[in-house]
């Protein structure tokens, strides 16, 4: 007997687990769906006290129970939990209420297996264990999903018509559960137990048919909702499908580890499962689920943005790379200017992961110090700015030492750690013109960077000096990126256009020999010291 016990548990709870696949967003619950299984052991328990207190008193006959009252009875203590879990916010769907529903039947079904199992002769009890999880494992779990089907797709609606449709789903359950009781009954040997594996085969099509059709349903309301939001169709292919995009992560070498992993599926997970909740809460027609819906709302707000401060630059530009978008300009257009295709941008991505690895945290704070100094990147977030400190190279200066020299071009951005930098230009007559002072997070060689022309001044270090620089490359995709960098780019480029176009009025205004400027050994030092300008 232990072989058909075994198989009376394990098959139920194979069928169960694939029922639960189909749905990534499901498997994210598994303690509602343990909470669901064990609920239908605790209704087969209750149902069991009740027909032997029954048929021990004589209230009614065997036949009469199994005829009628066990399954209109069973069918009704499957379904509390059920209710259970929509009066608590759970059942968010009809995908959920058939899942769960199915968890309640396989629970329930499992120890009326095991119970039947005790009564059965052993030279047979292998083939009978084998019927009945083909035949009355399936006949429960159908049923009991097909209610939770109901209730998930009719709870956002009017009272009146959520009770309405829910007594019809388990008048259809009983209704079911009658007929197939009824072949067991009168149906005998082979028979028997073709027509009763058919009938629950049949009932396994039928709720895998119910739960393909809500799923596609799901689909189209987030990806409406999404649409509605303005996130990238790359993205919402991710969200909408968040079990082929954990595939892809998994099938590309981008140096990723178990927890980066994580976020970003949890990330995509999250942001599917709010446009779902945003997209019921506009449908919801039962003003008492109000604050409930706008509770769940609020929280799940609340772990994004947790999880967008923990994922940073590097794992977006990843969710970018893999999944582009055709509306998307931006990425286009980094492309074009980068001349990178897909492959050497993973590339640099498993760069990024190899750098981080070989990374101490000492060194990370540093660049970080100098990150949190500069107006272009403190405006990003703590997880964001660790994923450009990685991306840094580091650059160390004597005093006198030029780290940018007039008319050439060098194609990278320049941070100051520590020290005093001067940036000045040579004319024509070999005068020198002092035009700022870098010290700590003060920036150089942006606008190179974007036009691709050689440096117009020379960049000196005043005192030993510690730099951390970035390449073209990586400064294009992080603008591209984050667009609060190029807005503050802008303001920057704005700042200093708008200082040389002060300084050219003053020398007209005044005349070159009313200047108020010191010529000292052949230098031009106008009367004025900055800190991360714009230097080029």
């Amino acid at each position: 007997m232990i072989i058909p016990s075994v198989l009376a548990i394990l098959i139920p709870l194979l069928f169960l687990y694939c029922i639960a696949a189909l749905d990534v967003r499901t498997q994210k619950r598994r303690r509602l769906l343990i909470t669901a299984f064990v609920w239908g052991i605790i209704a087969f328990t209750i149902a069991y006290i009740i027909f032997t207190a029954l048929v021990n008193n004589r209230i009614l006959t065997l036949h009469q129970i199994v005829s009628v009252g066990t399954p209109l009875t069973e069918e009704l203590l499957k379904a509390g939990c059920l209710f259970i879990l929509a009066i608590k916010l759970q059942i968010r769907s009809a995908v959920d209420g058939a899942e769960f529903g199915f968890a309640i039947g396989t629970g329930f079904a499992i120890v009326e297996n095991l119970l039947y199992l005790t009564s059965t002769m052993p030279e047979v009890a292998l083939e009978t264990s084998l019927a009945r999880v083909l035949s009355t494992n399936l006949m429960h779990g159908m049923t009991t999903g097909l209610v939770g089907a109901t209730i998930g797709s009719n709870y956002y609606r009017r009272r009146r018509v959520l009770q309405v449709r829910t007594a019809l789903a388990l008048l259809l359950a009983g209704s079911i559960h009658i007929i197939f009781n009824q072949i067991v009954l009168y149906a005998s040997g082979v028979s028997l137990v073709a027509i009763a594996i058919v009938f629950g085969l049949s009932g396994l099509a039928l709720l895998l048919f119910v739960i393909t059709l809500a799923m596609n349903a799901e689909r189209d309301w987030i990806e409406s909702q999404l649409q509605q939001d303005g996130v990238p169709a790359g993205e919402r292919m991710a969200i909408v499908n968040p079990g082929l995009f954990a595939e892809l992560l998994a099938k590309q070498k981008i140096g990723l580890d178990e927890n980066q992993m994580k976020l970003l599926n949890e990330y995509v997970q999250l942001r599917g499962e709010k446009a779902l909740l945003t997209r019921k809460i506009s449908l919801n027609e039962h003003a008492e689920i109000d604050s409930g819906l706008q509770q769940q709302e609020f929280e799940i707000t609340r772990k994004l943005d947790r999880l967008s401060r923990e994922m940073g630059f590097y794992l977006r530009m990843i969710v970018r790379v893999l999944l582009p978008s055709a509306e998307d300009n931006r990425w286009i257009v980094l492309s074009k200017e980068l001349g990178l295709t897909t492959e050497p941008l993973i590339q640099a991505l498993v760069m990024m992961g190899e750098r981080q690895s070989a990374l101490s945290n000492k060194e990370l704070l540093a660049r970080r110090r100098a990150l949190d100094h500069s107006p272009l990147f403190n405006v990003l977030l703590p997880a964001e700015l660790d994923d450009i400190s990685i991306l840094l190279d580091q650059v160390v200066v004597t005093t006198g030492e030029n780290v940018e020299i007039q008319g050439h071009y060098d194609g990278r951005l320049f941070i100051v750690a520590a020290g005093k930098l001067e940036a000045h230009v040579v004319d024509a007559f070999g005068v020198e013109t002092t035009l700022a002072i870098y010290t700590l997070g003060g920036t150089f060689g942006e606008l190179s960077l974007i036009d691709l022309k050689p440096h117009p001044m020379v960049v000196s270090a005043i005192e030993d000096s510690l730099l951390y620089t970035l390449s073209r490359d990586q400064f294009i995709t992080l603008i591209a990126a984050r667009p609060q960098v190029n807005f503050r780019l802008l303001k920057e480029m704005s700042a200093y256009i708008r200082d040389q176009t002060e300084l050219i009025t003053l020398v007209r205004y005044l005349g070159f020999k009313n200047l108020p400027a010191q010529v000292t050994d052949g230098k031009t030092v106008l009367p004025r010291t900055v800190s991360a300008l714009p230097g080029d």
